[in-house]
This record gives structure tokens, C-alpha cells and sequence, in this order.
């Protein structure tokens, strides 16, 4: 194999990009199986984004499932029927109410082009900050693992927001990274409207990295977004904070579709940490306690390495580290964690460099998120797993907490990566001393 410093002979360049070239052809396909572009994808959670925005507009309640089913029947009486209380925060909501002024289908399908639009987004800003180009076999091998990567299909084929939350994400810090503010501000505020618990640790980043115009712009743009549609929530004279608030503990109840418990048949889609240590402690509180203690050490961990070490860390490694950690104790599902594809940047670097701190074990422990979402339970549904083994401690233990396990792993996986490039470049005493502490 070639070393990164090694010239390549002509015929092995030909080679490696025609190679690059058919298994990026290879992900196209998956990619438009899996979200089934060409059959209709899903596009559940959109379809109650839709219908909560049109409850909305016509002066109802969008947190009231009641009036948002009864909207639904009436603008799409053809699509499968609402049965979700909606979740999507004021801002979300708000960002979508302009595509209520078409159908439903054409909605849908306007959404589906932005969220594929978001998909190449996320590949283009991968690559700049990798940088190769798209030609390179490098480059049309990283489009191919972001195409191939689980949370990224999913989130397309369910119409979600954190896939232009995350295409948001990456395309602030891309202009950050040249030294575009106002617009990476602007796109950072988009981000957080999406998808608040997702976009709003990219925040907290670029305020450690002292990006104080990005931060600032982005911050008031999403306040300006965010007191724009509470203001119409307000003016609909409906109790829509109430409603909201008991939508989330209705779902987060035993056996609802975003319990921990181990009633919870898609428990699977979970990636929190409470997943994980539910099934070992059996409380709940005591499950919520230990995943911030453990999230509070990592974050410990993380911040002094970023105080203590004199060079800037690259944000391909960082920032995923960064928001990997902020998600770990909160409620967020496998789409949530497609932002793991700017790792594939920092992998391609140091691949092209003499160390190559952490690049076997971080390509390994991304392996797992080239399942699609809740493989464990179509394991059962398809008969593999016969139902007594489903339900054995074992199983739920293990095997339906393993896509959490895997963004854990990872995580740990960034951190100590992040930890031995940074003694690498300066501080390294004081790095030393950052791990000891913890």
C-alpha cells in the first residue's frame, strides 16, 4: 500500500479513481434504494411538519393533535393518516409554513429535493475541508460513505429536518473555516431553527474558537425566527405551550415511540445514552443521572483540551467530538448523528499525512452507521431472531442498544483521537494533564 508521502504511478491513479468511480456509483444506487427516491420515499415527519404548519395558519392549535389530524384529512385525504402528536419547535414550524401554500405531494417533493440538495451540501463541505476535489478517488470514495452512511438515508427517506439542520451546520462552518462570518452566521441560525439540539452546539463551538461575529449572527437570526413564531403562536390564543410540553412527555412516556424504556419497539432508533444504561439499572432518573455525569466528564475532557493546547484543532475531528458530546445525554434518534460524516474529512487528512493519529479505529467505529436505521428490529420482523430471544435481557442489553453503543464508541473514539493530535502539535504536557484530571 502507499504511503501518504509516496508518487503514485500514472496506471494506479487510473485505477484507484476508476475503482472510486463504481462504488460511488454502487452508493448512488443504495443510497436511492434505501431512501426509495424513485418508489416515494416516506416523508412521515414531514407530512406532520406540513400539517402542523397548516393548523397553524388556518388559526388552529399545531401542537393539538386533534385539529392538526383533522387538517391533514382535509388537504390529503389520498396519504396515510396523522397519528404522531407533533414535536417540531416553533421555529421549525415556522420555516415550513410557507409550503403549505402547495399540496401536500408537491410540498413533499420540494422538501425531498432540498433534504438530497442538503445531502450533496454536507458532501461538498466534507470534501472543502478535506481538501480534495471531487475527481480525486479520495474524493469520490468520502461521496460515497456520506451516501452510504445510515442516519444520512433515513433522514431523507423521513423528510426530516436535521438533514438541512446538518447540511446548515456544515455549511456555516465551511464559511467560517474561510473567513466568511455574516454568511456562516446566517447559516448557522437556519441550523438552529431546524433543529435546535443540534444546530445550537455548533454555537458553542465557534465561541470557543472565539468566532464571535458568526455566533452573534447566528444567534440573532434564530431569536428573530424564534420570537416571530411564538408571537403567531401567541396570537392563535390557543394553550400551544402546554400542548407542546405534554406532546414530548406523552412520547417519552413508557412504551412511546421516544421511550428508553424497554417496552419501546424502536427503541433502536434511540442513540442517547439513557438507551444503554436503562437495561442495566432499570430507573429511569438513575439512567438520566449517570448519562449527564458521563457526558459532564467527556465535556471536562474536551474543553481543556481545547483551552490547554496552543494550536487550533482542525473542526473536522473537533466539532463532531464536540457535538457528539452535547447529544449523548439528550434525546436525539439515528438521523440526528449524519453530522459523524465530517469525520470522513479528517480521516482523508491524515491519511495523506506521516501520522495517522486514530484513522484505523475511527474508520472502524464509523463501520456500524453503514446499517440501516433499526436493523436489530427487522432482524426479528424478518424472522432471524426468533421473538424469545427478542425479548431475553441479553438482547436488549446488547444487541437493541447497540446503535447507541456504536455513537458512544465513536465519540470516545474522536476524543482520544482529538487528545493525541493535539499533544502532537503543542501543549502536550498540559494535554497530559487535561486526561489525568479526568
Amino acid at each position: 500500500m502507499l504511503g501518504p508521502s509516496a508518487t503514485p504511478h500514472p496506471g494506479y491513479r487510473r485505477t484507484a479513481r476508476a475503482a472510486a468511480a463504481v462504488l460511488l456509483c454502487l452508493a448512488v444506487g443504495v443510497f436511492c434504494w434505501r431512501t426509495k427516491l424513485v418508489a416515494g420515499a416516506d416523508m412521515g415527519d414531514f407530512h406532520l411538519f406540513y400539517a402542523s404548519a397548516d393548523a397553524l395558519g388556518q388559526g388552529e392549535n399545531p401542537y393539538d393533535l386533534h385539529a392538526v389530524q383533522a387538517r391533514w384529512q382535509t388537504v390529503a385525504p389520498r396519504l396515510a393518516p396523522i397519528d404522531m402528536p407533533p414535536l417540531a419547535a416553533p421555529p421549525t414550524v415556522l420555516l415550513i409554513a410557507p409550503l403549505v401554500h402547495f399540496t401536500p405531494e408537491i410540498a413533499s417533493a420540494i422538501w425531498l429535493g432540498l433534504s438530497v440538495l442538503g445531502v450533496l451540501a454536507i458532501i461538498a463541505c466534507t470534501l472543502n475541508l478535506a481538501g480534495c476535489e471531487w475527481t480525486e478517488p479520495s474524493g469520490l470514495t468520502v461521496a460515497a460513505c456520506i451516501l452510504l452512511l445510515g442516519p444520512v438515508q433515513v433522514g431523507v427517506l423521513m423528510g426530516q429536518a436535521s438533514t438541512l439542520s446538518i447540511a446548515c451546520l456544515f455549511i456555516s462552518m465551511a464559511l467560517v473555516e474561510r473567513g466568511r462570518s455574516i454568511l456562516g452566521g446566517l447559516a448557522l441560525g437556519l441550523a438552529i431553527a431546524l433543529k435546535p439540539q443540534i444546530g445550537g452546539l455548533l454555537v458553542v463551538y465557534l465561541l470557543l474558537q472565539k468566532q464571535w461575529r458568526a455566533s452573534a449572527v447566528g444567534l440573532i437570526l434564530f431569536g428573530s425566527i424564534t420570537a416571530i413564531a411564538v408571537a403567531w403562536l401567541g396570537a392563535s390564543g390557543h394553550p400551544w405551550l402546554r400542548s407542546w410540553i405534554d406532546n414530548i412527555h406523552l412520547l417519552s412516556s413508557a412504551g412511546a415511540v421516544n421511550s428508553i424504556d424497554v417496552g419501546n419497539a424502536t427503541r433502536d432508533h434511540l442513540m442517547q445514552l439513557q438507551v444503554i444504561l436503562m437495561p442495566v439499572f432499570g430507573q429511569r432518573r438513575l439512567a438520566d443521572i449517570l448519562a449527564w455525569l458521563i457526558a459532564a466528564g467527556l465535556a471536562v475532557v474536551y474543553l481543556r483540551i481545547q483551552i490547554k493546547t496552543t494550536e487550533k484543532l482542525p473542526a473536522s475531528l473537533s466539532l463532531p467530538v464536540l457535538l457528539g458530546i452535547g447529544c449523548l445525554p439528550i434525546y436525539h434518534r439515528y438521523y440526528d448523528s449524519a453530522f459523524l460524516a465530517m469525520m470522513l474529512a479528517w480521516l482523508v487528512m491524515q491519511w495523506r499525512r506521516e501520522k495517522r493519529f486514530g484513522v484505523m479505529w475511527l474508520a472502524l467505529g464509523l463501520v456500524p452507521f453503514l446499517l440501516p436505521v433499526g436493523w436489530p428490529t427487522n432482524l426479528v420482523r424478518k424472522g432471524y431472531i426468533s421473538i424469545e430471544a427478542a425479548q431475553s435481557t441479553w438482547w436488549n442489553a446488547l444487541v437493541v442498544s447497540a446503535p447507541a453503543l456504536s455513537f458512544l464508541l465513536v465519540v470516545l473514539i474522536g476524543l482520544w483521537t482529538l487528545g493525541r493530535y493535539a499533544r502532537s502539535v503543542g501543549g502536550a504536557e498540559n494535554v497530559d494533564n487535561a486526561f489525568d484530571a479526568a
